[in-house]
């Protein structure tokens, strides 16, 4: 399954490739933060990946 600290590729192996719907590049303070959202279909099942710097952060499933 997944889980929260994978990488993008380690997912991407597992679900195949997804599609980005966005990304967000954000600073506090000295730390730099790029947040992407990607989507994962197959038919009426959707999951939802969020990665942060290229590692998952939370994930929502819908259909499943």
């Amino acid at each position: 399954g997944i889980k929260n600290g994978m990488t993008l590729a380690e997912v991407q192996a597992i679900l195949g490739s997804g599609t980005e719907q966005g990304s967000s590049d954000a600073r506090f303070g000295g730390t730099s933060l790029n947040v992407t959202n990607m989507v994962w279909q197959d038919g009426d099942r959707i999951i939802s990946i969020v990665f942060s710097n290229d590692k998952v952060q939370g994930k929502s499933k819908i259909g499943m």
